[in-house]
């Protein structure tokens, strides 16, 4: 039925989807069939590794660590600096509190630019750390057991810091009590993608009403 001459049906509206999890838990495995199903998909670490390249980010991270974390092409070596901050909570909590603001900016913006309809779903892994949970329409938690994941992170690139890193979050149980959906990740891919499926699905249908 027409709404008739003169009456403009409301355009539909960005969904934002903030996805988080314990480290190892399979975020990026959920981003990338959120992506195969159509949403748009952004990752809070290249978002950090994007920051790493400006001038300003640059110069307050050199100022305050030295030039032992610099890259030879004048960027920043991440490497160095993961090393540089590896337990120590102090330089850690610095890091986090230049970078974290503008993360959050960076996320609005991306999400503003974003086509009427769709669905944007950002990886944060220290989504509730930030304080980011209320930048988003709904939160996805990736969960697994604590040895499943640090059995997953084992062979992995920078590993040696799962431990380090996984105390800078917040428990499993905080998680699932923010987060709006909950995906517990101890069993088949096929499984997460039905997930993946009943999440799109509902979304759609909450944002619709």
């Amino acid at each position: 039925m027409s709404d008739g001459p003169g009456v403009a049906r409301p355009s539909p509206r960005v969904i934002s989807l903030g996805l988080t999890g314990g480290q190892a838990a399979g975020k990026s495995t959920a981003l990338r069939f959120f992506a195969e199903r159509g949403a748009l998909p952004l990752s809070s670490d290249q978002i950090v590794s994007d920051l790493y390249g400006r001038p300003g980010v640059i110069r307050e991270v050199l100022d305050r660590f030295g030039e032992g974390v610099a890259a030879g092409d004048g960027g920043l070596d991440r490497a160095a600096l993961r090393k540089r901050t590896a337990g120590d909570a102090g330089a850690l909590d610095w890091l986090e509190k230049q970078l974290h603001p503008r993360v959050g900016r960076e996320i609005a913006e991306q999400i503003a630019r974003a086509s009427a309809g769709s669905i944007v779903v950002v990886e944060v892994p220290l989504l509730f750390e930030a304080g980011l949970e209320d930048a988003f329409d709904f939160v996805v938690t990736i969960e697994a057991p604590l040895e499943v994941r640090r059995r997953r992170a084992s062979g992995r690139e920078g590993s040696s810091l799962f431990e380090v890193l996984d105390e800078r979050q917040l428990s499993s149980e905080a998680r699932r009590a923010g987060a709006d959906f909950v995906y517990v990740n101890d069993v088949c891919p096929e499984d997460m993608a039905q997930f993946v499926d009943q999440v799109i699905e509902q979304v759609r249908r909450e944002s619709a009403g």
